[in-house]
């Protein structure tokens, strides 16, 4: 019986450290919302993400961190919400009764070696084990996630490189925890049960599930509505706190999806190929991907997102909010775009 409340008291932790555009929010939320397996305890302080509360514990901010250039918080405040956020997570730890413990942030990913240390130094003492779980999402579709999540937030042009050091983050995990502790797994619906990330993941935990495709965690704009939020975000380049609603009206403008092409995806991409080497000779799979399957439709230019079809400019016609609007708007000038886009919330 002692080794039993031991192990319950000591639970081993699956820490799934997400990395950006990797289907995160869909285990999540279905983490938070379902009582999966009467051995696993999802772990939590009252949100499915816990990438804000782990922000808040581990990463070393400072009042005039170049990082958080909005901060705008003293280093007292900065410490109080490390010491309330440890607390936070301390009290989750001690109301463990099972003997596994799921947690789920993608801050984790991101975190400096000496924060990731600092992390894992805080749950060691609780936990019997610490195993991480990470998917690698091949580049190029992950820049084409990546640049739609920046759109939503803020401006941003076709000039931004994305940096994505596979190796450094990987090894900062290897070197923090032993490559024996860590799972890697490649990031492609086809390869998941049903097409559901969550089927996958929990398959990796040992859990049986057969769920159809509900994973599909803040589903992609199409191109044409990605059109529509770049016009809006030339004018309205700041985050407005509508802005969710009017990207959820433009998820009702349906079409073939955003896709670079492939000289775009050149002049953008900043992996170098050695690195990528390495990643999948340590991952024991490819993240290659066809970069010229979409050439034929793919967007080499701002051009390509400015150049708005007369059915989008049609649908958001039809989508303004009364009568007047409706009238009013029969331009296509940008700004007017931008502002009928704006009236959409």
């Amino acid at each position: 019986m002692s080794a039993i409340l031991g192990a319950m008291k000591h639970p081993v932790l699956h820490l799934h450290a997400g990395l950006r555009k990797t289907g995160s929010t869909a285990i999540q939320n279905f983490l938070f919302d379902n009582d999966v397996d009467p051995r696993f305890h999802y772990l939590h302080t009252g949100m499915a993400n816990s990438s804000l509360v782990t922000g808040q514990a581990f990463r070393a901010i400072r009042a005039d961190d170049p990082r958080f250039p909005r901060a705008e918080q003293s280093e007292a405040e900065i410490r109080e919400k490390r010491i309330r956020a440890r607390k936070s997570l301390s009290s989750a730890l001690g109301s463990m009764t099972r003997p596994h413990a799921i947690f789920s942030a993608e801050t984790v990913g991101i975190l400096r070696a000496e924060e990731l240390a600092s992390l894992r130094d805080f749950f060691a003492p609780s936990c019997q084990h610490i195993r991480i779980y990470l998917y690698l999402r091949p580049h190029k579709s992950r820049m084409e996630s990546v640049f739609q999540e920046r759109l939503k937030h803020h401006y941003t042009d076709l000039s931004e490189s994305f940096p994505m050091n596979l190796k450094r983050i990987v090894g900062r995990f290897d070197d923090t925890f032993g490559p024996e502790r860590i799972t890697l797994s490649r990031f492609a619906r086809e390869d998941f049960p049903n097409g559901s990330i969550i089927n996958h993941f929990l398959q990796l935990l040992g859990i049986a599930q057969s769920l159809p495709d509900v994973g599909k965690d803040n589903s992609a704009l199409s191109l044409r509505a990605t059109q529509l939020l770049f016009i809006y975000r030339k004018f309205f380049p700041n985050h407005d706190e509508a802005d969710p609603a009017r990207i959820e009206q433009l998820r009702e403008l349906t079409g073939k999806p955003l896709r670079f092409h492939s000289e775009l995806y050149a002049r953008l991409q900043t992996s170098q190929a050695d690195d990528v080497q390495w990643v999948e000779q340590r991952a024991g799979f490819s993240l290659k991907e066809d970069i010229n399957a979409d050439d034929s439709t793919g967007i080499r230019s701002e051009q390509d997102l400015i150049d708005i079809p007369q059915q989008s400019l049609e649908w958001l016609r039809n989508s303004q909010p009364g009568l007047l609007a409706r009238l009013r708007f029969r331009s296509r000038k940008q700004e007017d775009i931008a502002k009928a886009v704006r009236r959409l919330a």
